[in-house]
């Protein structure tokens, strides 16, 4: 099965495990491609979408999957049965605060899984924080884009890591190593949205308060110059 440059990037990510719980699954493209690969013994593809959840289940059942992927209908981590410790959990396309709150809706099964597998499509350094409070360390994080849409992926393990600075919270702690030009190109970007945003607050209001702003860009600019020297 061939999976978008955004789900192979998740693919990568997701260490070998024996039962993968997909989160928000919707074709279940992810949970097949792991387990044909060999890398997931077992899935679980979850879905609070019917239609989705039928889909799911078509797919799976036309690879003839069923017996190591099982396709359940409902919300966040409310699909586990008692008897279903999955190592690893993963959640992907949808936002920050969302990610956060179904964690939290299962707080069992997430002291229980070993990794996590995170790819928010904003807030991501709520993300960032609260798997740092729940005793998860970041320690691998990729950056693709598709369609003109931004994503970052976390690979969250229980192990010893330093905090996080407020640096790393914003932009991670590897992508700033400046290894993937794609992320250093969408960062180029963003120093010039955020340049014309402060330009527009001042010419609108020249007493507007910009701190926060000019403190971001500050940030970006300085991890945009390293990213760029890394790469010289």
């Amino acid at each position: 099965m061939k999976i978008s440059k955004r789900l192979r990037m998740i693919a990568e990510l997701v260490p070998k495990c024996r039962l993968l719980y997909d989160v928000g699954t919707d074709h279940a493209y992810l949970p097949i491609y792991l387990v044909k690969s060999g890398k997931a013994e077992r899935a679980v593809a979850s879905d609070i979408s019917s239609v989705s959840a039928d889909k799911a289940l078509e797919n799976v059942v036309g690879e003839g999957l069923e017996d190591k992927i099982k396709v359940r209908c409902g919300n966040g981590l409310s699909t586990l049965s008692e008897d279903e410790k999955p190592d690893v959990i993963l959640i992907s396309g949808m936002g920050g605060v969302l990610t956060v709150q179904l964690l939290e809706g299962n707080k069992k099964a997430v002291s229980e899984a070993s990794c996590l597998i995170l790819q928010p499509q904003h807030n991501i350094e709520t993300v960032r924080r609260y798997t740092e409070k729940i005793g998860f360390g970041i320690t691998a994080e990729d950056f693709s884009e598709e369609n003109g849409k931004a994503y970052f992926t976390l690979r969250c393990e229980r192990c010893d890591v330093p905090p996080l600075s407020y640096r790393e919270l914003a932009l991670g702690r590897f992508l700033p190593e400046g290894r993937n030009p794609l992320f250093n190109a969408w960062l180029g970007r963003q120093i010039l949205k955020l340049e014309s945003k402060i330009s527009a607050a001042y010419a609108k209001n020249p007493n507007t308060d910009i701190t926060r702003l000019e403190e971001t860009l500050s940030l970006y600019k300085e991890v945009y110059e390293k990213c760029q020297n890394a790469r010289t």
